[in-house]
């Protein structure tokens, strides 16, 4: 018994919605995803499915915790879709906690894209074809969907102390821009929160061979082992 076909007009509608995803003015915007998503079931389908990575989220100075919680659970959900982070918190003398806290939630967020149901279906094993032209093809279709279910972001931006210790789970071939501010480890400010960002640069740097655009700040001076890795 042949597979029942969609209807012509069925197909094309799906297409369009597909065609329309892919263009940035509905999938940079994470928020217009989610209404385009409650709108019916073929685009809840095709937002599902989306592979644009557009997406550009700004966590701001007041953000709160409950907010990065959100984005915790739309990046597991989507972890292709997102091609821009920024994250910054403005600080306040005796609040370093929520720092903190919005740090371990984002280095969360990261550890837990990169083990989703649809990354780690996209990183099992091609299925076995018949012929080597079906396996070449079973072969590029495979790396296609793995490119598009993984973390792609091409631009990094933070102000966090302890930031760089988020490049790791980010990949070094498609990150382009990355701005950070650094701690140095050794001031009031730092010893504070108990935070020095040079180990981790220093560590990163060499992984991120995409990198286009560099931009650090260091609160009081870099570490020699930055400038070395640099």
């Amino acid at each position: 018994m042949e597979p029942l076909l969609p209807h012509p007009a069925e197909f094309k509608h799906r297409l369009a919605i597909d065609l329309a995803l892919q263009h940035p003015a509905l999938s940079t915007d994470p928020r217009i995803l989610c209404r385009a998503a409650q709108t019916c079931k073929a685009w809840q389908q095709a937002v599902q499915q989306c592979n644009a990575c557009n997406t550009v989220v700004v966590l701001g100075p007041a953000i709160s915790l409950q907010q990065v919680c959100s984005f915790k659970r739309w990046l597991f959900q989507h972890p292709g879709l997102l091609k821009s982070l920024t994250a910054n918190v403005c600080y306040v003398r005796h609040q370093e906690h929520h720092a903190e806290a919005v740090l371990a939630l984002l280095q969360q967020a990261m550890q837990q894209a990169l083990w989703t149901p649809a990354a780690a279906a996209a990183a099992a094993p091609p299925p076995a074809a018949g012929n080597k032209t079906q396996q070449t093809d079973g072969q590029q279709l495979h790396r296609q969907q793995q490119q598009q279910q993984q973390l792609r972001i091409a631009s990094f931006t933070s102000n966090l102390p302890g930031a760089p210790s988020m490049l790791a789970a980010l990949s070094g071939r498609h990150l382009t821009h990355l701005d950070l501010q650094l701690q140095c480890g050794s001031c009031k400010a730092c010893k504070a929160c108990n935070t020095a960002d040079g180990p981790w640069l220093a560590a990163a740097l060499p992984q991120l061979t995409g990198l286009q655009e560099l931009h650090l700040k260091a609160c009081c001076y870099m570490s020699g082992s930055c400038l070395v890795a640099i």
